[in-house]
């Protein structure tokens, strides 16, 4: 909840403390790792610009499932849903 917080309010430094380093992101437009905090704020960043321009004004967690990998990994996998203003 608190993470969806710090995104809805277009909080990228917020939402960036959520993630560990290095952090693997998957999308269809394929995988990055990011191994450190300020990229991980200038992807968030990114995705929060973007979605302003088309007006989207909330977002939502539909499913979401963690799954161990080691002692200190966690897959996270999440399917989002967008809400606009009007």
């Amino acid at each position: 909840a608190a993470y969806l917080r710090a995104f809805n309010a277009r909080d990228a430094a917020a939402a960036a403390a959520f993630y560990a380093t290095p952090t693997i992101v998957a999308s269809p437009a394929g995988r990055r790792v990011l191994g450190a905090r300020a990229e991980v704020e200038a992807m968030l960043a990114r995705s929060l610009a973007r979605l302003a321009t088309m007006d989207f004004s909330a977002t939502r967690i539909v499913r979401h499932a963690a799954h161990a990998m080691h002692d200190d990994a966690v897959l996270l996998s999440a399917e989002f849903l967008r809400e606009r203003a009007d």
